[in-house]
């Protein structure tokens, strides 16, 4: 399905909302995703390696967001004014210890580490993988099932410079949302 057409449908919904109330509007939205194949809220994009390539468990999706507001406990900035060129560096470092905490299982023990417990939230729309012509997922895309990573970006060897990679290689990233951000859009 063209981007074009999922947002007219989305703009629609929201007509249909004010006309019709959120049952309407959550059915269009059901039945987009559907015309999409794969469900967009599962917690991949449905392609788990066989028990021989992988023992371990995996990541499920968290969109147990609040439904009320959360208050913040960050302070933006920093001397919580705008950030600038002269105190961006400090703004980064805040940022760094605000998240460092909660963060650290992913990048020290990410088999063990959980987002729902660690009190943080997935995107929603994480799980869609593009369709193949035969009708497959193309497992390099969509959200996969071992980190919760989405695939992102191929770099073609002739990229970098000397000395050049002989294969490409692709980025991975994760999204997730702390309780604040999760709240808004529990509200939505």
């Amino acid at each position: 399905m063209a981007t074009n057409d999922l947002c007219n449908r989305c703009a629609r919904g929201a007509s249909y909302l004010q006309k019709f109330g959120t049952a309407a509007c959550l059915a269009l939205m059901a039945w987009t995703a559907a015309a999409q194949g794969p469900n967009p809220l599962d917690s991949n994009n449905s392609i788990y390696p066989t028990p021989d390539e992988w023992s371990g468990g995996f990541r499920v999706a968290n969109y147990a967001y609040p439904t009320n507001p959360v208050p913040s406990t960050w302070t933006p900035g920093a001397d919580g004014g705008r950030i600038n060129g002269s105190n961006a560096l400090q703004y980064m470092l805040r940022v760094k210890q605000f998240v460092s905490a909660e963060l650290s299982g992913i990048v020290n023990d990410p088999q063990h580490w959980s987002p729902a417990e660690a009190g943080w939230f997935d995107m929603m729309w994480s799980a869609q993988g593009s369709r193949r012509p035969d009708g497959s997922i193309d497992p390099n895309s969509g959200r996969e099932a071992l980190m919760g990573s989405y695939t992102g970006q191929i770099l073609l060897p002739y990229t970098f410079d000397s000395p050049m990679p002989t294969v490409h290689f692709q980025n991975h990233a994760v999204i997730y949302y702390n309780d604040v951000a999760a709240a808004m859009l529990g509200r939505i």
